[in-house]
């Protein structure tokens, strides 16, 4: 019998889920159907737009809109940063627009509500934050 995979924070069993591209609110099931949906249209009047950012100088990192001009409501402790030092959407660098995306796979923790991609973002700027 195979083990599964396991939520690095909590120890819950993670899931095989439908993801759009945003790392943060991108296993919400609502917005995997407005994506699906975009693309049945053929990506005529999308409604989401997704972009990949570099943070931190070498992590890449793919947000939605809304959910980077979010990144500022993040505890900077989260991160690694120390405290009351805020981000905000300044500290991403535009690399490129996602054109025509699609609904992938990723794991996701129902207990923490977090993509496995997510939960690694926030492990890769800490350990890095914690190095400078």
């Amino acid at each position: 019998m195979r083990k599964r995979e396991q939520c690095p924070k909590c120890g819950s069993d993670l899931q095989v889920v439908e993801v759009t591209p945003c790392i943060d609110c991108g296993a919400t099931p609502e917005k995997v159907l407005l994506l699906k949906q975009d693309i049945a249209e053929g990506h005529q009047h999308d409604s989401q737009e997704f972009f990949t950012y570099r943070i931190f100088s070498d992590l890449k990192v793919t947000f939605c809109q809304s959910c980077a001009l979010d990144l500022g409501s993040y505890a900077p402790e989260c991160l690694g940063l120390p405290k009351g030092r805020r981000l905000g959407y300044e500290s991403l660098e535009l690399l490129r627009r996602h054109d025509k995306p699609d609904v992938g796979k990723d794991k996701y923790c129902p207990q923490c509500q977090q993509r496995l991609a997510f939960i690694r973002f926030f492990e890769d700027a800490r350990a890095r934050n914690s190095r400078s």
